[in-house]
């Protein structure tokens, strides 16, 4: 329900994101900070994720074996994953 209201603000234009997070920081126990501060952790946690699969690999394909230290098989190993 405080999403929805939230969403509805930002999407209005009534208030601007950061005095909607200005106010949502002066409660330190209000639920709903709670959530959308956990939901941010978790959007950039699965943004690192990608970020690191998918450029492992390409390093792994591009660097010399034996100037990075990672040996053929480790390489054909981690880029048929």
């Amino acid at each position: 329900m405080n999403i929805d209201r939230i969403v509805a603000t930002l999407g209005l234009k009534e208030m601007t994101q950061g005095t909607l997070v200005r106010k949502l920081c002066t409660y330190d126990a209000d639920p709903t900070r709670r959530a959308i501060f956990e939901y941010d952790r978790l959007v950039r946690s699965s943004y690192t994720l990608r970020y690191l699969a998918t450029s492992l690999p390409r390093y792994l394909a591009t660097c010399a074996p034996r100037r990075c230290g990672v040996t053929c098989t480790a390489r054909r190993t981690a880029l048929s994953q």
